[in-house]
């Protein structure tokens, strides 16, 4: 049964793979200092980021884009509609169109306070200007330009190609430089005077260019609602009078546009009929003399029925004629615009196309490039040989073949309608021969009369329809929500980030927390030793912590014979008569996993405690390696053990006695080059049984077995083998220690001891083992602190807090 045991013992998990509550309780409170320095590392990152960023303020607008022609009331304006959202909104992204705003922003010279960290745009604000300005160098555009006042006087000075200027003028006087000329001046000198000896005053010179370089990553543009046509604008920029005014050059200078190009639209298809109109009219008044003076030469002033029937026939298919040859003539100049332009405008051909019957066939390509040539001008930064710039233009010149393709075919379509239209009114001539000369020379000239007289009245009409509606258009584009002027910043916002750092403080926080549960391999409480033992091991008590560093004398409990460690060694002494009751004197033998888990400190005081009641107690230093029992009480360590061992001196000269009446010790002596032979060599036998005579309890100090295995014996022998285990310190797998001692080495009575408890701190808090008196984590390489009711815990408070 015993071997099965000893086959089962598997290695303790250094991982954690249980939840236990209290533990994870007890390491967060454990952990609370490094919990405390995350907080105030990220909350201060939070501070830093607020503190030092460039604030952000953002004006945002709605813009209701759709149009009206009050012209509808009188004709027809369906064919004129252009109402496409998507198209409108990438014209707002443009940045054509900002350029176009920002023009209209006094931006071109801009006056900035230099801070400790940032620096600060003064907009229309600054208490200084430049009026008149004439840039005579461009090298000056974006170089910083210094501005001092002082006694009505202004210092202007900057550094150019490595090259210092400096300039003295008086208040509103000319300023002469090799760079820029200009009228510099201030309404509040003395204000200036303050400013300028406080902060660095500076401005600059900016191209329209840098400006939209600078200024257009700010704008956005967003479709509210498709169905009702509105688009959300807004705009950031570190100056709140900057974004508004910004924002509103923006939305206004589309409102233009979008009005202006629908105008100029109708006055290009103005333009073109107009010029058809002075051709015919020419046309019109020849045909017309032409007719006169061939009836005057002739004497003939009409036709009879047969003569007007041709007349009728003929008419009607030059009315049909002269419509194809209009229409033919606009698809011919949108062909040649295509054709002598390196890059075609949409702008340019579109307008030709409104109020045609052939609109429909090409709309749909003239808008696809439209938005195509917008998208290309969206581009920033980006070159004419990037990837990106070559599909575009690849995409553009797809549309531009198409749309040239589609023009041909409807070329081709009317030329062959023309040619039927001819051929039919040969074919009526034809048939009319037959008819005497005169009267037929009359027909074709009343006939050609008739048609310039249809045609210009046609143009007329178109004019007059064209004309109405360029009128009677109006852009319904308006703000529906006017640019908004921002009071506070959108960002940095104070808090989302003071939010997402206490976050982050509280996630690193639980990660610290719960790294140290994962890899906490610590022994806090008997508890845990009977969950990892595989033998019945008694388990007798808790010895508790004493506050303040131990004195160099370790024999506590006569100092204080009521406090809870008293009462603690008590406990143990009582839990010791369960493991063996009978008469005579007993053997006590004390070991451990490693140095530092108390073995000594337990040693001396346990017997100190049998002392107490009257029993007459011996304490011998086996830890003939690392003794500690001279430095116990103070004294040195001349001879003891390793001398008794190899018989040097007698067993009476080897005892001392404490301050504490019957209570005797041996110390370790010199330390040996061979401890273990010594320990084994028969003479502790006959050491025992001599002292047994003498004392009614010996106790024996021995070395721990987790590094070696001197003590092994003497456990063996003892009466009460006592193995001490160190809350806070001692691993878990030292429990296999425990096993081994009484599974494979035969040690039935084996107990444990577990020191240097602390309650306040232990994840399970007071043990049913023992005395159930304990706090917990202890002390370094010694034997810790331990606590005494008759003392007052008067640590400074951050030990209180963080048990340091």
């Amino acid at each position: 049964m015993e071997q099965e045991k000893i086959n089962s013992i598997n290695p303790i998990p250094n991982l954690n793979t249980e939840l236990d509550v209290k533990l994870f309780l007890f390491l967060f409170k454990k952990s609370f200092f490094w919990i405390l320095v995350s907080f105030i590392v990220c909350l201060s990152f939070a501070y830093i980021i607020i503190r030092y960023s460039t604030p952000q303020y953002e004006s945002s607008a709605i813009l209701q884009i759709s149009s009206e022609n009050n012209a509808s009331y009188i004709i027809s304006t369906d064919q004129f509609a252009n109402d496409e959202i998507n198209s409108d909104v990438e014209i707002l992204r443009s940045k054509l169109l900002f350029e176009n705003a920002i023009k209209t922003v006094p931006l071109e010279t801009r006056y900035f306070t230099e801070g400790k960290i940032l620096s600060e745009e003064n907009y229309t604000n600054a208490l200084f200007k430049l009026n008149d300005i004439e840039i005579i160098d461009s090298a000056i555009y974006n170089a910083r330009i210094n501005v001092d006042f002082s006694k009505d006087v202004f210092k202007v000075y900057y550094t150019l190609s490595s090259k210092d200027y400096n300039f003295k003028v008086g208040n509103n006087e000319i300023i002469n430089t090799p760079h820029f000329n200009g009228i510099i001046g201030t309404s509040n000198p003395a204000q200036l005077s303050d400013q300028t000896s406080k902060n660095k005053l500076y401005f600059q010179f900016y191209l329209i260019e840098d400006l939209v370089n600078e200024l257009h990553g700010g704008l956005s543009v967003e479709v509210q609602n498709a169905s009702a046509k509105t688009v959300k604008l807004s705009y950031k920029n570190p100056n709140a009078l900057i974004a508004h005014d910004v924002l509103n050059a923006v939305a206004n200078t589309f409102i233009r546009l979008d009005t202006s190009r629908n105008v100029d639209g109708y006055n290009n298809v103005i333009s073109f009929l107009e010029n058809q109109l002075v051709v015919v009219s020419d046309s019109l008044d020849a045909s017309e003399e032409k007719l006169e003076r061939f009836k005057q030469a002739n004497k003939v002033k009409q036709l009879d029925e047969v003569s007007n029937n041709y007349l009728q026939q003929s008419q009607e298919l030059e009315s049909k004629e002269m419509q194809v040859k209009i229409d033919l003539t606009i698809l011919q100049e949108i062909q040649n615009k295509i054709e002598s332009s390196a890059e075609v405008n949409p702008e340019d051909i579109l307008p030709l196309l409104i109020g045609t019957k052939f609109e429909s066939n090409l709309i749909d390509h003239i808008k696809n490039l439209e938005e195509l040539v917008i998208k290309r001008e969206q581009l920033i930064g980006v070159t004419n040989t990037s990837m990106q710039y070559k599909k575009l233009k690849d995409e553009i010149d797809i549309q531009v073949k198409l749309i040239s393709a589609g023009i041909t075919s409807l070329i081709n379509h009317h030329s062959k309608n023309i040619t039927n239209i001819k051929q039919k009114l040969q074919d009526i001539e034809d048939s009319y021969t037959n008819l005497p000369r005169k009267e037929i020379e009359l027909a074709r000239l009343t006939r050609a009369h008739s048609i310039n007289v249809k045609f210009h009245s046609m143009l007329l009409e178109k004019i007059t329809e064209y004309s109405i509606a360029k009128e009677g258009f109006t852009s319904q584009t308006k703000l529906l929500q006017r640019p908004s002027m921002p009071v506070d910043p959108v960002s940095p916002r104070k808090v989302l980030i003071f939010a997402g750092f206490i976050i982050l403080a509280f996630l690193i926080s639980m990660g610290i927390v719960v790294i140290r549960y994962l890899y906490y391999n610590q022994l806090n409480s008997l508890e845990e030793i009977q969950k990892y033992t595989k033998a019945t091991i008694a388990l007798l008590g808790n010895i508790p912590k004493y506050p303040s560093d131990i004195p160099v004398s370790q024999l506590l409990i006569d100092k204080d014979p009521k406090s809870i460690l008293s009462e603690a060694f008590r406990s143990v002494r009582t839990n010791l008569q369960f493991i063996d009751n009978s008469s005579g004197p007993k053997v006590l033998a004390v070991t451990s996993t490693i140095s530092g888990e108390g073995k000594t400190f337990v040693s001396i005081n346990l017997a100190g405690i049998f002392a107490f009641s009257g029993k007459k107690v011996i304490i011998i230093d086996l830890d003939m390696r690392k003794p500690k029992i001279h430095r116990g009480f103070d004294v040195d360590n001349e001879v003891g053990m390793s001398s008794l061992l190899i018989d040097k001196v007698a067993t009476k000269d080897c005892i001392r006695k404490s301050q504490l009446e019957n209570l005797h010790f041996i110390t370790a002596g010199p330390v040996p080059p061979n401890p273990s032979e010594l320990i084994i060599n028969g003479r502790i036998d006959s050491l025992i049984e001599e002292l047994k005579s003498d004392y009614d309890l010996i106790v024996f100090d021995n070395p721990p077995i987790g590094l070696v295995t001197d003590g092994i014996p003497v456990i063996q022998k003892a009466d009460y083998p006592v193995y001490i285990l160190r809350a806070g310190y001692s691993k878990r797998q030292f429990v296999h220690n425990l096993d081994k001692l009484m599974l494979e080495n035969d040690i039935q009575k084996l107990s444990v001891v577990l020191n240097s408890v602390d309650s306040r701190k232990s994840p399970v808090g007071n043990n049913n083992y023992g005395y159930g008196y304990g706090y917990g984590y202890g002390y370094g390489y010694g034997y810790g602190n331990y606590y005494s009711d008759a003392q007052s815990d008067d640590r400074p408070w951050y030990k209180k807090i963080f048990g340091r």
